[in-house]
């Protein structure tokens, strides 16, 4: 992992500094990339921010290094490591002041999974806190939520495999995009998160499917006497309390209808608030004077607890199969 490095004609070798704030000359300490850039750091910092550096310059007895024939540049102790300049970079930046350097900006899960990996292995406890933070945000999890899993089972993080998993449930289970970190996961861990996805359709069906969660008859699709001549016998539902069955109107019939669909197809609760299923719902409400001037503001009340019986109910799934995913670690 870390080399002492032994005497040598340094003039012969290719290195270049890194640049700021890594270039400082007053460092004491160079830490090489295994690419031949090096970096200057204050070994304070350094032992601060990592278990592993402060016992390799613990000042409090005889220095790892002092008993090594060790190389030095500049004055300051050459210990080489088996990380990139890019990875290597990143990950000293969160062990300076904000003064002297930004956080990294991530524009890829892979680098990120990377610098998480080091973090790890010098034992910056800190620094992987931040990153596994950056690692649950939407713009990983839930733009990229197939990629997530497989790269938070391939990395041992069991914690962002179940956030990623139950991210993919937004995803349709066939005709998913191929993505090439699938292939750091194993068959038997895509079926057993083809099953989850099963077990959380079948959920979100039964709550779309039985409204006896629904908590208020006054909604303007249950009272509007406009709509009267337009319902039907299979806009009949029941509703909690004594489990009154209420008739509901025609577009809301059809919206019901539209989200037990899409939800068994994506059992995730931001499905039945998604912008296509609302509009075109609004817009046939619209055309109903009754209801179109509460549908809107009433049906975005009802998509969120919708949405949130679907996400409550799909939380309690403990489905066997994909528990053995987390075992494993």
């Amino acid at each position: 992992m870390v080399t002492i490095n032994s005497p040598r004609d340094l003039d012969s070798l290719d290195k270049s500094y890194a640049d700021y704030p890594f270039n400082d000359m007053d460092a004491n300490v160079i830490l090489r990339s295994n690419d031949n850039v090096d970096f200057r750091v204050h070994g304070l910092l350094l032992s601060m921010s990592s278990r592993y550096f402060r016992d390799i310059l613990r000042l409090d007895q005889p220095s790892h290094i002092q008993s090594f024939q060790h190389e030095t540049r500049d004055g300051a102790d050459v210990i080489t490591v088996d990380d990139d300049n890019i990875t290597l970079r990143k990950l000293l930046a969160y062990c300076y002041p904000h003064s002297m350097v930004n956080e990294p900006i991530f524009d890829q899960a892979e680098g990120l999974y990377e610098v998480r990996r080091a973090a790890e292995k010098y034992g910056m406890d800190g620094v992987e806190k931040k990153l596994r933070m950056v690692l649950r945000e939407p713009r990983f999890m839930e733009k990229m939520p197939l990629k997530s899993f497989a790269l938070a089972v391939h990395h041992h993080l069991p914690e962002e495999a179940a956030l990623a998993a139950k991210e993919t449930l937004g995803l349709p289970l066939v005709e998913r995009e191929y993505v090439e970190e699938l292939e750091l996961i194993t068959g038997g861990t895509m079926h057993r998160l083809q099953a989850y996805h099963l077990q959380c359709s079948k959920i979100a069906h039964s709550i779309a499917s039985d409204l006896s969660w629904v908590d208020r008859d006054d909604y303007t699709w249950f009272t509007c006497v406009e709509c009267v001549g337009l319902r039907s016998s299979s806009s009949y539902v029941t509703i909690s309390g004594n489990r009154r069955m209420l008739v509901v109107s025609k577009w809301m019939a059809d919206y019901l209808a539209k989200a037990d669909v899409a939800v068994t197809e994506r059992p995730i609760g931001r499905t039945v608030s998604c912008p296509e299923l609302m509009r075109a719902t609004l817009e046939k409400a619209s055309q109903c004077r009754g209801c179109g001037p509460k549908a809107c503001s009433e049906l975005r009340q009802f998509s969120r607890k919708f949405a949130a019986a679907v996400d409550l109910a799909i939380s309690k799934v403990k489905h066997p199969s994909f528990l053995k995913i987390l075992q494993r670690y």
